[in-house]
């Protein structure tokens, strides 16, 4: 979800300096596995998603305290995607 400042919720800290995508709304991951779970969050590793054109996606850099930068203004309430961008 994003909170009322606009931000996705946090993905963790151990995310800090990576960059992720944000796409507005719940989207399908083909290949899902659940990871872990943690504070209401569900981190999901997956093969890939599916984007249509009418998405709102934003790349962010995630801050030290593991959240995603804003997405703006009028996405408060909505519900995210986040992909974090590893180099694994």
């Amino acid at each position: 979800m994003v909170n009322e400042r606009c931000n996705p919720e946090i993905v963790g800290s151990g995310n800090a300096g990576k960059h992720c995508t944000v796409i507005i709304g719940h989207k399908e991951v083909e290949g899902v596995h659940k990871v872990k779970e943690m504070r209401g969050v569900e981190e999901f590793s997956g093969v890939s998603v599916r984007i249509s054109k009418q998405d709102d996606v934003y790349t962010c850099l995630i801050d030290s305290t593991g959240r995603p930068s804003s997405v703006g203004v009028g996405n408060a309430g909505k519900e995210v995607t986040v992909i974090v961008h590893s180099d694994e």
